[in-house]
């Protein structure tokens, strides 16, 4: 619309939103957390990945591999991994196994 001269241009106001009932909002509040620690799992699982890459240790794809593997690796006197290293992984596999289980 175009102003005209003399006339006070009113904004058209918007029509009153429905207001969620509270379960609705409970239960929306609980797929987003839902999807937050899924998000985190996922970054996790892939950061444990990148961190083994780089020391030519590959998991195959699928998140169920991650953990056995690398226990399965922890349990192998034959693969040198460093103690910090070693301690950064298990301390990321307790997380995604916490986030697992919510």
């Amino acid at each position: 619309m175009l102003n005209r001269p003399g006339k006070v241009h009113k904004p058209r106001l918007l029509p009153p939103s429905l207001v969620k009932t509270l379960d609705q909002h409970n239960l929306a509040a609980m797929h987003r957390m839902r999807a937050g620690w899924i998000s985190i799992r996922v970054q996790q699982i892939n950061l444990v990945r990148a961190i083994l890459r780089e020391i030519n240790l590959v998991i195959p794809q699928g998140a169920r591999w991650v953990a056995p593997q690398v226990h399965e690796w922890f349990s192998d006197d034959s693969i040198q991994i460093a103690e910090t290293t070693r301690i950064l992984l298990f301390v990321a596999l307790a997380e995604i196994g916490q986030l697992e289980h919510r």
